[in-house]
């Protein structure tokens, strides 16, 4: 690209929701931005109209290439595609389940390149549709928002959280940890948010010890499919330093190179949490192993200019 010429690609910038699932499209966003991408803006009535009827609202020329983040199944968000273009998309939780449907939505709106947050929904989507290029991009969350070094273990006073999807056999057997003496923090109900900002999880992931991050396959296999994948949260969890207990998918061992997480022991939870209680010196070397990790490779900046490079044409 020429200096001081328009960037090629944009990326749609949808209303926000009020879940902690829009602080990943927000990184993406930004992170493009920071790359040197525009932004267009939701047209949320026009595009809900145009998506419903199966058309584009607005025209587009050849050279037009529009990223739309699809942050679930929000399918309405790609009737704010132009016409004409390349069209592209962002994809997080595509799951097993739902896969005919995903490939049926993005064939419908003729994108061209897809990008998936998971290896397993890359495989079967790329299987049906074959006409698409379809790309695997890991994780990221902006490493810009959590402090520069996670507060010392010995210093936290949250002692075990479990923040979002609760593993209920895991949690049931549990116990009652906040009766021992141990400050235990956890959704009292599905859906309920633990933390009621993004600035609170951020303060209460680095006040934590123990943080436990299971994968959806293991929480709603019934919804996941066999697709066993990782999420924002061990991101988030190493960059706190805490020390993450629950599964390890494929997918975290490729990104950290080795487990990050120490395995649930989901006969006796408790006496291991206690256990790590007990010895969390023992744990300090992977707990920086993993902060060293995603401080170096998990970032949206980073992932941004790697999808920049992959869809730029060549100077």
């Amino acid at each position: 690209m020429r200096v001081n010429e328009p960037h090629p690609l944009a990326v749609l910038r949808p209303d926000p929701w009020p879940t902690p699932s829009y602080d990943a499209v927000d990184g993406l966003v930004a992170g493009l931005v920071g790359c040197g991408v525009g932004v267009v803006g939701e047209r949320r009535i026009r595009g809900r109209i145009a998506h419903r009827a199966g058309v584009a609202f607005r025209p587009g020329r050849p050279s037009e290439r529009l990223l739309v983040p699809l942050m679930g199944e929000r399918f309405y968000l790609l009737g704010n595609l132009p016409s004409g273009g390349d069209s592209l998309a962002w994809c997080w939780d595509v799951w097993e389940p739902s896969i005919a449907k995903w490939a049926s939505e993005l064939r419908r709106s003729r994108v061209a390149t897809v990008f998936v947050s998971a290896e397993q929904s890359r495989e079967m989507l790329a299987s049906a549709l074959p006409e698409a290029s379809v790309r695997y991009m890991p994780e990221a969350i902006r490493v810009g928002d959590f402090p520069p070094a996670p507060a010392d273990l010995a210093l936290r006073s949250i002692q075990v959280l479990e923040m979002g999807r609760r593993h209920d056999t895991w949690h049931n057997r549990l116990g009652d940890l906040n009766g021992m003496g141990i400050s235990h923090q956890y959704e009292r109900r599905p859906g309920a948010l633990v933390f009621a900002s993004r600035s609170e999880m951020i303060r209460g992931l680095n006040d934590s010890v123990i943080s436990v991050c299971f994968s959806r396959a293991k929480t709603h296999p019934s919804s996941a499919g066999r697709f066993d994948t990782m999420t924002q949260r061990y991101l988030e969890s190493a960059l706190s330093g805490c020390v993450i207990l629950g599964s390890n998918p494929p997918e975290a061992v490729d990104f950290f190179g080795y487990p990050p997480a120490v395995e649930a022991d989901m006969l006796e939870p408790r006496e291991q949490v206690l256990e790590v209680l007990r010895n969390i010196d023992r744990y300090r070397p992977l707990v920086q192993r993993n902060y060293e990790v995603v401080r170096r490779k998990g970032s949206w900046s980073q992932r941004a200019r790697e999808l920049v490079a992959l869809v730029s044409p060549s100077s």
